[in-house]
């Protein structure tokens, strides 16, 4: 209703309630409290602020040649410190849930059919097409051309063993 009369003051207002959001916004992203919450623990709060802020960053940027060294940069943390963090906080390497986010990616576009499984790679941050169809198979148990023509879903042979745990090499990013 207001939106529509639009009465004076209308434009203070709405510009005051952008305002508001922006500020709330920055203080949710730099991990501290909106007006109202309890504060958390310091450190527990912030370490899994700096690994959501970095899983942000990576899905942002996962079609990009990411290393852990620039991801780490990106809150502010040495390579080393950083990945202690993150492996304590996800249970997870930053290369691993990188790995996971462009195939999930790659995933979501192969249903796609006017889309290539070169470009779909190089979408994903794999420029070698045939490295990226070994590490689509390694976490989906399908090469990518299968996985599409089985529309998108998996079906795993119970008496396979998945690629880790025959003695192979764990993923790489």
């Amino acid at each position: 209703e207001e939106i529509v009369r639009q009465e004076p003051g209308f434009g203070d207002l709405i510009e005051g309630l952008v305002r508001k959001l922006l500020v709330d916004t920055a203080r949710a992203a730099a991990g501290e409290p909106l007006p109202g919450e309890a504060l958390a623990p310091r450190p527990e709060r912030l370490d899994k602020a700096l690994v959501a802020r970095a899983t942000r960053y990576m899905r942002d940027n996962y079609g990009r040649n990411l290393s852990v060294r620039e991801i780490a940069a990106q809150v502010n943390l040495s390579e080393r410190h950083f990945e202690r963090i993150f492996r304590q906080e996800s249970g997870r390497t930053p290369l691993q849930i990188l790995t996971s986010i462009r195939i999930e990616t790659a995933a979501q576009l192969l249903l796609d059919r006017n889309l290539q499984v070169k470009e779909i790679a190089e979408r994903i941050g794999y420029p070698d097409v045939r490295y990226c169809t070994t590490v689509f198979r390694r976490h989906t148990g399908l090469p990518p051309a299968a996985y599409r023509a089985k529309g998108g879903t998996r079906f795993r042979d119970p008496t396979r063993q998945p690629h880790a745990q025959r003695g192979g090499h764990a993923p790489r990013g």
